[in-house]
């Protein structure tokens, strides 16, 4: 899949969607979830963490 087509429907992702995920995840019981190899979540980890200090 193309970068461009994920960031085409970023905008369907309305705020009663993201509510029902919370809630969902609360509750212990995650939707769409995505599962990636442990590398590439570490990988991504690092990235979260290094944008989130150069953020505040």
């Amino acid at each position: 899949m193309e970068p461009g087509c994920i960031r085409s429907t970023m905008f369907r992702i309305g705020p009663q969607h993201l509510l029902w995920t919370l809630e969902n995840l609360l509750d212990g019981s995650p939707v769409n979830q995505v599962k990636v190899p442990e590398k590439e979540a570490r990988l991504a980890r690092t990235a979260l963490e290094r944008m989130l200090v150069v953020s505040s």
